[in-house]
């Protein structure tokens, strides 16, 4: 279901420390880009103060201008290497990681977090 609603969107210039990220239930990044091709995000570390707020939280939620989705992989690349230098770490995002053991039991959410939403924002550009 979509659904349209207008909110103003503040920052808090708080970051918690690596230790406190454990105690957090929700964390909240902006996402770089979006492949539309695969449903993937796009988080370059040097965009976003703490990596950790987006992998260790059991939910996570990234918020995206509706201007950096693109089609393919390679076209969200290019805007990574248009910078003159490019981030030291950048982190893939597909929904929830998947594993499974030798028995083929499936278990969701093991290396991150277990529940992914992303909210696609259409304004004016987000701070970064």
């Amino acid at each position: 279901m979509v659904r349209l609603v207008a909110v103003q969107i503040d920052e808090v210039a708080v970051t918690p420390s690596s230790a406190e990220m454990f105690d957090v239930d929700i964390g909240i990044t902006t996402a770089q880009a979006t492949i539309a091709e695969t449903g993937t995000l796009v988080l370059d570390s040097s965009r976003e103060r703490h990596r950790l707020i987006s992998l260790v939280p059991p939910v996570h939620i990234a918020i995206v201008e509706a201007s950096n989705i693109y089609s393919t992989l390679g076209e969200a690349l290019s805007l990574l290497q248009s910078d003159q230098e490019i981030s030291p770490i950048v982190t893939f995002i597909t929904g929830p990681s998947r594993t499974a053991d030798i028995e083929l039991t499936l278990a969701i959410g093991v290396h991150g977090p277990q529940e992914l939403y992303v909210i696609i924002y259409d304004g004016p550009p987000l701070t970064s």
